[in-house]
């Protein structure tokens, strides 16, 4: 039984001698390889990374490994885009893109001189942000009026899903279950009268990227008619 000592090579060989005769010995026949390890800490299968706002992507590594690189993934590991290359330490701080949403999304560390020697993290959320901007906080939709909803996006999202709460949030309703993300919505008030609504706006295909309105208020509408 051998630890393998703390050291990298692809020309190794082992020579077992007799301890009372230095010239009567054997050699291993042909070259073998002796790797570090590095091992992915950071994102876990629990992370949920919002795209434009910077991350740690956290390793270790057991031996002599000067330099990693990091590759990303949004397909389960399909296909791979490089990140960076080069990097020293155990953290690099990274910003996902726009484009790189994804629920089911990898990072790949490996060592910068043989990509050979990587781990893959497991599969983890980058989402989109949503900022509803109508309703606002204190609006007062009547009901059965014409309301636009309105928001903003950062991250590429092509559906979206738009639900509203008359009990701060308890408890939702589906205005939309599937819309282009446009940004607008033309919605006409349900007969929910409260004065702590909300709107949420959610990306289709991941329900933990959302984003909420301000508290805003339905009410009941009375017209004079004699």
């Amino acid at each position: 039984n051998w630890t393998i000592p703390q050291v990298i090579s692809s020309t190794t060989r082992v020579r077992v001698s007799d301890t009372s005769d230095s010239s009567v010995y054997s050699i291993s026949p042909v070259d073998f390889k002796m790797v570090g390890i590095v091992a992915v800490t950071l994102p876990t299968g629990s992370s949920s990374w919002e795209v434009g706002l910077p991350q740690n992507i956290n390793w270790t590594k057991t031996g002599p490994i000067a330099n990693v690189n990091f590759d990303y993934s949004k397909n389960n590991g399909s296909t791979w885009a490089n990140i960076v290359s080069g990097v020293s330490g155990n953290t690099f701080s990274w910003t996902p893109g726009n484009d790189d949403v994804s629920t089911v999304a990898r990072i790949r560390v490996s060592d910068a001189l043989d990509a050979t020697v990587y781990d893959i993290s497991p599969a983890f959320h980058t989402k989109a942000r949503f900022t509803v901007t109508a309703p606002a906080a204190g609006n007062v939709w009547p009901v059965n009026s014409a309301q636009t909803i309105t928001w903003s996006t950062i991250g590429t999202v092509s559906t979206v899903a738009l639900d509203y709460s008359k009990d701060n949030g308890t408890t939702w309703v589906n205005i939309a279950p599937s819309v282009s993300n446009s940004g607008s919505y033309a919605w006409t008030v349900p007969n929910a009268i409260s004065t702590t609504c909300f709107v949420r706006v959610s990306d289709f295909n991941d329900s933990a990227a959302f984003g909420l309105s301000g508290v805003f208020k339905i009410r009941g509408d009375i017209a004079l008619i004699q």
